[in-house]
C-alpha cells in the first residue's frame, strides 16, 4: 500500500511538471447489511443458521498522470466489513489496479501493472459475501504491437505475463489459499468495421499456467497450457439495442494425470444484449468459460443474468435482476473424484434516491444453492442500506 500512497503523493505535485496532466478523484460509501446466514450453513445444519448485522465502509481513490511518453494510473478501493455479533468474521479486502505505460511509440504498447482483487471461493455461497472471498495479488506486464489496415480494419499482436499469488485477509485463510502460479503467452487479434453499426473480430491466444508443483496445494493435474480461438461480433442494431456475441473453442493440455486423458476441448460462449434508453433498460447475458476453479481443478464455468433498470428523469430509480451460475468439474481429466458441482440462483432488487451529499440506496437479495442428489441446500437472505458519494 505504501507504493500506492507514494503515487498519489507524486500526483499531487505534478502541476510543476511541464506538459503533465493529472487528476485525482474519490468515492466513499458506507452502510449496514443484515444477513440471515453469515456462515452459509445448510438449512438442516445442527444449531441452525446464524444471523448478523454487518457494518461496511468502502472508500476509493483514483489517480492518473499523463506526461510526455508515460501514462500512470492507479485505482484503489478498500472494502471493510465489521460483523456486529460474529466479530471474528470481520475483515478488510483490497482492490488495486495500478498501471504504467510507455507511450513513446504510436503503435507499440509497453506496460506494467499490479493489482489486488478479491476472488470467489465457492458457488454454493453468495459470490459477493466477504467470507466467500480470498485476496489475490498479481504483477505483470505486456508488450503489444498495434496496426491499422485502412480506416475500417485493425489488428494487434502481443505477449502478456503475470505472476499471481495470494494474501491472507483473515486468519482462517491460511488453510484455504489457492496455489500461486505464473501465466504467460502470446495473443493475436484482428477486427473489422462493417458499416457504422457492426464490428467483426477474431482472437487467438496461447497460455501457459505454471504452478509450484512442490506446494501442498498444487492441483492434481499440474501445469496446463491452452490454445484458445474466438470469433466475436458487436452490433449496435438501433439507438436502443446493442448486442455482442463471442464463440470459440479452447484446447487444454495438462502435465499430470491419466496419460491417456490429459487434454480437454471445451466450447466458449459469451452473449450480451442491452435494450432501452436513459429511462428504462433491459439487459441479458450468458457465458460459458473453459477454466480451472480457484484451486486449479479442471472445470467449466457457466452463468446467465437477466436484469432491468428504471431511472426516470427524477432523483430516484430502481432495478431487479436474476442470476444463474454453475461450476461443473471435469473429473475425467484427473480420474479422481473432485468437488461436487456447484450451482446457485440469485434474485436481487434495489432502489435508490439521490440527495445533496450523494446517493441513498436500499437493496435486498435471496441466494439459494441447487445441490445435486442428497447434498444439502444453502439459502441466504440479505438486506442493506447504503449511502455513498463522490469527492
Amino acid at each position: 500500500m505504501t507504493r500506492v500512497a507514494s503515487l498519489f503523493a507524486v500526483l499531487s505535485l505534478v502541476p510543476a511538471v511541464a506538459g503533465a496532466e493529472a487528476s485525482i478523484s474519490g468515492t466513499a460509501a458506507g452502510g449496514v447489511e443484515h444477513s440471515s446466514n453469515v456462515y452459509a450453513v445448510p438449512e438442516d445444519a445442527p444449531g441452525g443458521e446464524t444471523a448478523d448485522q454487518i457494518l461496511f465502509v468502502k472508500p476509493s481513490l483514483k489517480a492518473a498522470l499523463a506526461t510526455r511518453g508515460i501514462d500512470l494510473s492507479a485505482t484503489y478501493a478498500l472494502d471493510y466489513y465489521h460483523y456486529s455479533e460474529e466479530t471474528d468474521l470481520s475483515r478488510a479486502l483490497h482492490r488495486l489496479d495500478a498501471r504504467g505505460a510507455l507511450v513513446w511509440w504510436e503503435n507499440v504498447d509497453l506496460a506494467l501493472h499490479g493489482r489486488l482483487d478479491p476472488r470467489v471461493v465457492s458457488y454454493t455461497e453468495p459470490l459477493d459475501d466477504p467470507t466467500n472471498q480470498v485476496q489475490q495479488a498479481a504483477a505483470g506486464g505486456n508488450l503489444t504491437l498495434r496496426r491499422e489496415f485502412g480506416q475500417s480494419m485493425r489488428g494487434s499482436i502481443g505477449y502478456l505475463g503475470e505472476q499471481v499469488t495470494w494474501l491472507e485477509a483473515h486468519e482462517d485463510d491460511e488453510d484455504r489459499l489457492p496455489p500461486d502460479y505464473l501465466t504467460h503467452g502470446p495473443e493475436l487479434m484482428i477486427e473489422r468495421d462493417i458499416g457504422r453499426r457492426l464490428v467483426l473480430g477474431v482472437e487467438y491466444r496461447f497460455r501457459v499456467q505454471d504452478y509450484d508443483e512442490t506446494a501442498d496445494n498444487a492441483p492434481p493435474t499440474g501445469d496446463h497450457s491452452s490454445h484458445t480461438a474466438t470469433g466475436r461480433l458487436g452490433l449496435d442494431a438501433t439507438e436502443w439495442l446493442s448486442v455482442s456475441m463471442a464463440y470459440g473453442f479452447a484446447q487444454v493440455e495438462y502435465t499430470t494425470g491419466d496419460p491417456d486423458n490429459r487434454s480437454a476441448t471445451r466450447g466458449l460462449a459469451d452473449v450480451r444484449a442491452t435494450a432501452g434508453g436513459e429511462v428504462a433498460r433491459l439487459s441479458v447475458s450468458a457465458r460459458q468459460n473453459a477454466t480451472q476453479d480457484i484451486l486449479g481443478n479442471p472445470a467449466v464455468t457457466r452463468a446467465a443474468k437477466l436484469g432491468a433498470d428504471y431511472t426516470p428523469y427524477a432523483p430516484w430509480g430502481l432495478g431487479v435482476a436474476g442470476t444463474y451460475g454453475q461450476i461443473e468439474y471435469d473429473d475425467s481429466v484427473t480420474q479422481v473424484i473432485g468437488p461436487a458441482n456447484q450451482t446457485f440462483v440469485l434474485g436481487e432488487a434495489s432502489v435508490f434516491y439521490r440527495i445533496s451529499v450523494g446517493e441513498l440506496s436500499l437493496a435486498g437479495s435471496h441466494h439459494e444453492s441447487l445441490p445435486e442428489g442428497s447434498d444439502p441446500k444453502v439459502s441466504v437472505n440479505r438486506a442493506s442500506v447504503r449511502l455513498g458519494g463522490r469527492f
